[in-house]
């Protein structure tokens, strides 16, 4: 006997195959277990598989989907029916869409599938598609931290170019290759990569892709030539800012491209001490990268604009940069930014004496920046780090983290800035330990001005207190007060409102301990404003402090005996706020030695 069924979908609703999911807009089923979706998809034959794919993804593509909804479903329909033509296309479109709302995982498993369906591919025309992929697979790679995964990215996309023999598309590969290898310092074969790149670039006459080859090349002498990353920088962006090149639409990366050379500028200036050109573009740049919802670059360019607020003595804007660049970061889970961003807030809240809050936050980021393979940032903390037991008095602790930040810096040849930076870490520990000719083995050749551009001077801006410390310690007097005066003309042309009090107290320092008690009480005074307005507390009560011992030396023990008095409660009044036992019992010894010594003299 025949028995008909008027709806077969009943039949396996009623044997618990199936289960009616929604009856609006229209009835749809599903499988109850996805074991029996499987078993039932192995049982077709092939054939018929592909064949069903083909009809869905039809369907689907008349149903005109959103993109983002149809793009992944009609990749993998036509991989399925054997249409690596059409599955490729909309694999790439996936992947864009993905990256463009910061689903990372999502998007490099579209790439990937893109990737897999090219050797079913002919040649013609491949190249433009599929230089988008890479490029976009290895931004996010490079976003992430995930930098040998990029280069290995950038390797396959050189290879292919070669192959497809595409100019253009093999010289971004080496210009993104080159990029990886210098912000890793990995740079030892850089420098060919660039050629290479430039002469592919020339000979394809591809304006964007040579001014992104000079944007690399700067970005190569980046740290230790500013002079002539600079030449590159504005050679690119002469460039990008012709008028033909202006015209070109958002797809060609053109402005995204001006934006990349403005943000990598700032750095060349901010590393230089230049400090009025490093701000306004990075302004120019953040406008930019806003303009264009690039959301990792804006957050990269609102840590570096927390640091420039920070060293033009405006901390509450340097809070309000970090804290949105932290945001954005942690919104699209990026270490990177997430550990830029509170590069400031570390030495806002050491100068504000919130050390607990500063140790805390500053051993919790080291374990985020592991992620990122920029080994300068987990240098960075650990020279914040040295700086605080340095501070309370914990030499030990901070010999290790100095030693620690000097693995971190360790680079190649001609990375001033962060070689100097390092020196002054090391020098500062062994100072701490009272071991003045160890410290003037990394902190002697630093000892002295320099004139013009200098390619290390954030590094000599980091490293001064060790700098002049040392002066006071070996005797060398003179030369401590003519670097403290080189600083204070730099950082007033620069408009560097932080660094001001700072070395106005080490002037004065130097002063008094030269005899000089007038110069050295007008200096005091003079930091004393400044760092009542930022404000600095861990440095505010030694400054008092000193400024009342040279009070009593000009002869004025009253006001003298007040000074001590003040500098004794604002020490005491920082003491009360720290909450490690073991940080504040530190602190005490410090301050008691301190108020004890120079009460006594």
């Amino acid at each position: 006997m025949v028995v008909t069924v008027e709806n077969p979908l009943d039949l396996l609703e009623s044997a618990g195959l199936v289960t009616l999911s929604s009856r609006d807009p229209e009835l749809e089923y599903s499988f109850k277990h996805s074991l029996m979706q499987e078993t039932a998809y192995a049982t077709l034959v092939r054939s018929r598989r592909m064949e069903l794919h083909r009809q869905v993804a039809e369907a689907l593509e008349v149903l005109q989907l959103s993109p983002d909804v149809g793009a992944p479903i009609l990749a993998l329909h036509y991989k399925e029916a054997g249409l690596p033509g059409k599955a490729f296309p909309y694999a790439a479109q996936a992947g864009d869409l993905a990256r463009s709302r910061y689903a990372s995982a999502e998007a490099l498993a579209h790439y990937d599938l893109a990737l897999s369906l090219v050797p079913q591919l002919p040649d013609e025309g491949l190249s433009t598609k599929l230089r988008g992929v890479y490029s976009g697979r290895g931004t996010i790679l490079e976003v992430a931290g995930r930098h040998q995964e990029a280069q290995d990215n950038y390797e396959g996309m050189r290879r292919e170019a070669a192959r497809l023999g595409d100019d253009a598309m093999q010289a971004e590969a080496l210009n993104r290759l080159a990029t990886v290898k210098t912000v890793t310092f990995d740079s030892a074969d850089a420098a060919d990569l660039l050629r290479q790149a430039l002469e592919l670039a020339e000979h394809s006459r591809d304006l964007p892709m040579i001014a992104r080859t000079l944007w690399n090349q700067g970005l190569y002498y980046l740290f230790h030539e500013p002079d002539k990353a600079t030449d590159y920088f504005e050679r690119a962006l002469n460039i990008v800012r012709r008028p033909d090149c202006q015209a070109l639409d958002d797809s060609s990366g053109i402005r995204e491209l001006e934006g990349f050379i403005l943000a990598d500028q700032r750095v060349t200036h901010l590393v230089a001490g230049q400090f009025r050109l490093a701000k306004a573009g990075g302004e120019r740049a953040l406008a930019i990268f806003r303009s264009l919802g690039n959301r990792a670059m804006v957050a990269d360019l609102l840590g570096g604009s927390a640091i420039m607020a920070l060293y033009s003595g405006q901390p509450e804007a340097a809070i309000e940069f970090s804290n949105e660049g932290i945001e954005i970061s942690r919104s699209i889970g990026n270490p990177w930014g997430i550990v830029y961003n509170n590069w400031a807030q570390l030495d806002i809240a050491f100068d504000r004496g919130q050390l607990d809050e500063a140790r805390d936050r500053a051993l919790s980021l080291l374990e985020t920046a592991r992620q990122v393979s920029f080994p300068i940032f987990s240098g960075v903390i650990h020279s914040l780090l040295t700086r605080l037991y340095v501070y309370v008095g914990l030499s030990e602790r901070a010999l290790e983290h100095a030693r620690a930040g000097q693995e971190m810096f360790a680079s190649p040849a001609g990375r001033v800035s962060w070689s100097i930076w390092e020196s002054g870490m090391l020098g500062l520990a062994h100072l701490a330990r009272g071991e003045i000719a160890q410290a003037g083995k990394t902190l002697e050749p630093l000892l002295g001005g320099r004139e013009g551009v200098v390619p290390g001077f954030q590094g000599y801006f980091v490293a001064a207190p060790a700098v002049i410390e040392y002066a006071l310690a070996s005797g060398q007097h003179d030369r401590g007060l003519a670097f403290a005066d080189w600083m204070l003309v730099r950082f007033e042309e620069e408009g560097m409102g932080r660094a001001g009090p700072e070395a106005l107290y080490w002037r004065g320092r130097l002063n008094l301990a030269m005899g000089d008690h007038g110069a050295a009480i007008s200096d005091f005074e003079r930091a004393r404003v400044g760092i009542k307005a930022l404000p600095i507390a861990t440095l505010e009560w030694k400054n008092e402090l000193f400024r009342s011992e040279a009070l009593e030396a000009a002869g004025r023990p009253q006001e003298a005996a007040a000074g001590r008095d003040l500098a004794r409660s604002m020490a005491q009044d920082l003491a009360r706020h720290i909450e490690s036992a073991d940080l504040r019992e530190a602190f005490a010894r410090v301050v008691s030695t301190a108020l004890g010594t120079r009460g006594s003299s």
